[in-house]
């Protein structure tokens, strides 16, 4: 009989009692279903209205792996929609239903990281974005850097970590800078639960030999989560993210682009 640990710990955790404990995080091979919900709104030209959006939904679910370094994921349900031109498009994603791919535990289990391999899991997005979207990029890029040391209220870590980011019609990549502060750390049914605020910023490049952009972008990002060091699990994530000072070279020549993205993680647990 499963027994679910979901969002209703964010509701309970302000009645909750605080704690001065330390606790330790890292990436435990816990089983977990995960709902992600990414949103790229896409501001073109010099007006800076909407050009495009992107909406892609997940249900997602990891299982202990033989293998101590790698999560192993499996996509329950997939969609994706590109809407431009006031006219919204279905990407195909229903193939990619039951399929799996692997997350590396990586810097002693602080991080879960994407690693490119042959015929994994990816979205089309189309002839302007060659190559597509793998699923396993998007889920590995939002998940945080632990700390290495336990944490109290009030500790503060930096992290970096290379990313691959998705920037209105190009790829861009660099190192991901992030100052995270734990904000409290409560008790429930037994599992310390650990609240963190990050801020971090980049400035991201395409390859040298991209004719996609002709500028560095640059990107903040605000996040909240909520970690179960206990389990060892995400439990949630909310992420605001602007990238800005962007160049497209699209069809109709080069537009000055600025993204805003929006992430929505939650979890349940499962146990038997």
């Amino acid at each position: 009989m499963k027994t679910q640990i979901t969002l209703l710990i964010a509701a309970l955790l302000p009645a909750l009692p605080s704690t001065a404990a330390e606790a330790r995080l890292s990436y435990l091979e816990t089983a977990t279903d995960y709902s992600l919900m990414v949103k790229h709104d896409i501001f073109a030209g010099e007006a800076g209205h909407v050009r495009a959006e992107r909406n892609f939904n997940l249900e997602l679910s990891t299982s202990p792996d033989h293998n101590p370094k790698s999560v192993a994921v499996k996509i329950d349900s997939i969609r994706g929609t590109y809407t431009a031109h006031e006219m919204t498009q279905r990407l195909a994603t229903a193939h990619l239903v039951g399929q799996h791919f692997e997350l590396i535990a990586g810097n002693h289990a602080r991080q879960l990281l994407w690693q490119a391999s042959e015929g994994e899991p990816t979205i089309d997005l189309g002839r302007i974005i060659p190559g597509g979207l793998p699923v396993a990029l998007l889920l590995s890029s939002i998940f945080p850097t632990l700390p290495e040391q336990p944490v109290d209220i009030g500790s503060t870590w930096t992290s970096q970590q290379n990313i691959r980011s998705l920037e209105g019609w190009i790829w861009a990549s660099g190192q991901l800078t992030g100052q995270h502060t734990v904000t409290d750390i409560g008790q429930f049914d037994g599992h310390t639960v650990i609240s963190v605020t990050t801020h971090a910023e980049a400035e991201l490049d395409t390859p040298p030999d991209s004719r996609q952009s002709s500028s560095t972008v640059r990107l903040n990002r605000t996040a909240e989560w909520r970690f179960d060091a206990t389990a060892g699990a995400l439990l949630s994530l909310s992420v605001e993210q602007e990238t800005t000072s962007g160049s497209n070279d699209l069809p109709q020549g080069q537009v000055a682009v600025r993204q805003l993205t929006a992430i929505e993680l939650s979890s349940q647990m499962q146990s038997d």
